[in-house]
């Protein structure tokens, strides 16, 4: 057991030092758009991570054009924006610079079912609502209805979609509500089916398991719109006007970040210190890895000042 744990420690040694002789061939200038990811790279909770505001202020300085990606689906973009204002980082207060899980969901149910379609959700929070509402969908939150209410007026359809966000408040009447509706359903849609993310105290609970909770009840499977289905960055680089190929994308999730830039062929960095550790890189598929592997971002910072 003892030598078992030595290779591992001399594996990851051997990656560490591996990455170090790598950072020198990132050559930043090279790309003419970044999408980063926002919880666990660019902050962690409600503290910005070291190196975040002096990149993006070069980035503004060098023309490098960037963007927020999230699968945080409980906030609207502009309360993003205001917090990135609050953490310090100078950026305009354009809500365009920050695409969400929850604007790519309504956007795709928008394009596949039309304005006419009504979504039933749970979780999400105002993310959402927000983004349903600018697209023209009918949402009914079930948290905030009850059985006999969503039943008399929908008893009759079998077209109804569930849409599924983040969310810390899941209870037995709205399961119960759910499996009573079973029938009525078409689809059930997640924004997100991340295990879990970064915050102060550590890593919290994602949307994937209220996903399991109601795959389960339901017994069917769930799309899941948000990163790592390719339409979430496919979105960011549309908002951009940019290619996969002159794209870097930066985030701190093998499974979300690095896995949707690898299927749509951009470079990739993984940030330690997030979602992913060295350890979780060893068991990944080779094509599944990074390009490039950082501990902060201000190791991109000096980069960019001796290039």
């Amino acid at each position: 057991m003892v030598r078992a744990i030595g290779m591992l420690n001399l594996v990851i040694l051997l990656s560490i030092r591996k990455i170090s002789s790598q950072m020198n061939m990132i050559n930043l200038q090279s790309f003419s758009s970044i999408v980063f990811d926002l919880d666990g790279v660019i902050y962690r909770g409600d503290t910005i991570r070291k190196g975040a505001s002096e990149l993006l202020a070069l980035l503004d300085a060098r023309g490098i054009k960037y963007h927020f990606l999230t699968n945080t689906s409980s906030q609207p973009r502009k309360d993003i924006i205001l917090k990135l204002l609050n953490l310090g980082v100078k950026i305009n207060r354009d809500h365009d610079l920050v695409s969400t899980c929850s604007e790519i969901a309504a956007h795709y149910l928008l394009e596949q079912f039309g304005q006419h379609s009504t979504v039933l959700t749970i979780g999400g929070g105002l993310g959402v609502a927000d983004e349903l509402k600018r697209v023209g969908i009918k949402q009914i939150a079930l948290e905030s209805c009850s059985l006999d209410e969503v039943t008399s007026v929908y008893k009759s359809r079998n077209d109804l979609l569930l849409l599924l966000g983040w969310t810390k408040e899941f209870s037995y009447e709205t399961a119960t509500t759910v499996l009573q509706l079973s029938r009525n359903i078409a689809q059930v849609f997640a924004t997100d089916n991340d295990r879990y993310f970064s915050s102060d105290t550590g890593n919290l609970p994602g949307t994937a398991w209220l996903n399991g909770s109601i795959g389960s009840l339901l017994d069917v499977e769930i799309i899941s719109l948000g990163k790592p289905n390719p339409a979430s960055l496919s979105l960011a680089l549309r908002k951009m006007h940019s290619t996969p190929s002159s794209t870097l994308l930066i985030g701190d999730s093998l499974i979300s970040d690095i896995q949707v830039g690898k299927a749509l062929g951009c470079n990739t960095v993984l940030v330690l210190g997030g979602a992913s550790t060295l350890s979780d890189i060893q068991v990944m598929n080779s094509k599944m890895k990074p390009d490039y592997i950082i501990n902060e971002l201000s190791d991109l910072v000096e980069i960019l000042l001796i290039t």
